[in-house]
């Protein structure tokens, strides 16, 4: 499964018609306003992160799988894991968790102009023309590394936003499913619940040692070139009870949109032969 940031940008606004705000103006529906939040804060390049990390380690067939096995697992794994798929439950939990006070909030201050410019930046992360400038900005950085005021300024966003407890679950859950996956499949190798339970517990606790530092050095590469106020200015919404209940409910639509994927390949292993 080889899915590309375009693809998924494009299928983001497939299947979440664009809400495009003039100056002034909000939302004026919990659905449109629903739409505009998980538009703006990439909630669907996160799951994308996280999966690809996940696709990255297996596809190597670790298990050592019959190769014809291999690849329709990892076919069935892209079909269920597919952006698509995500589209219900991302929106379900939004809808599930939605506050008025707090997602109109929310939706106030992501349209603000300074905080615009953070959200372009992480947009354009994703894109070919972002791949393509992450080059540039590597080197830029490894050449006039970031001073400690930005760097704090950057682990502290990550903080507020819980992008951490957000990512390691995210991959955890996807690990279960996969280990779960080739358990059943191999002739080899099978394991008890109780072992999948340790081999998931060891995994998460070795992403969570090394996680901070990954976020760090995605975030300082992510706004490579955007100026300290508007990120402060960012940082500032997720101090507030509305940027705690976007943080907290956008975590929870990752994992649940990753939980029900899991579920639903591994109802339908099945199908390898």
């Amino acid at each position: 499964m080889r899915r590309c940031s375009q693809t998924i940008t494009l299928l983001l606004f497939i299947f979440y018609p664009v809400i495009s705000l003039s100056q002034g103006s909000l939302p004026s529906s919990q659905d449109d306003t629903i739409t505009y939040i998980i538009q703006e804060t990439s909630v669907q390049e996160d799951l994308h992160r996280s999966i690809s990390e996940i696709e990255n380690q297996f596809s190597q067939n670790p298990f050592g799988l019959p190769a014809a096995k291999n690849e329709q697992l990892m076919e069935l794994f892209g079909e269920h894991f597919a952006p698509q798929k995500m589209q219900s439950p991302i929106r379900n939990t939004f809808q599930e968790q939605y506050n008025r006070d707090h997602a109109e909030a929310t939706a106030e201050s992501l349209s603000q102009q300074m905080v615009q410019q953070v959200l372009e930046y992480e947009k354009e992360f994703y894109t070919l023309q972002g791949i393509r400038k992450r080059v540039v900005n590597r080197y830029e950085l490894e050449q006039n590394p970031p001073n400690q005021q930005r760097t704090q300024l950057v682990d502290s966003l990550a903080q507020q936003m819980d992008l951490a407890s957000m990512e390691v679950e995210s991959r955890a859950i996807i690990f279960r499913a996969m280990v779960s996956a080739l358990s059943d499949l191999s002739e080899q190798r099978n394991f008890n619940e109780m072992q999948i339970n340790d081999f998931v517990q060891n995994f998460r606790n070795q992403v969570s040692s090394q996680i901070n530092q990954q976020l760090s050095n995605r975030l300082l590469l992510k706004y490579h070139g955007l100026e300290t106020a508007p990120l402060q200015k960012y940082a500032e919404f997720y101090q507030t009870p509305a940027g705690n209940w976007l943080s907290n409910t956008r975590t929870q639509a990752v994992h649940a949109a990753l939980q029900q994927s899991a579920d639903e390949f591994m109802n339908a292993l099945d199908s390898i032969q």
